[in-house]
């Protein structure tokens, strides 16, 4: 996430790990709200 891009293949697998039903670490759901986030407000971008 440092370089502000993301794959397409990274964005489906970070969907996939959110729809998981498991629990996750309140620190793992706290970064991963931060990826979606940082994806909402544009800076992070998805490239193929």
């Amino acid at each position: 996430m440092n370089s502000g891009r993301i794959t397409r293949a990274d964005q489906n697998a970070l969907l996939k790990i959110f729809a998981w039903e498991n629990p996750m670490s309140k620190e793992d759901q706290r970064r991963l709200k931060q990826v979606f986030d940082s994806l909402d407000m544009g800076l992070l971008q998805v490239i193929d």
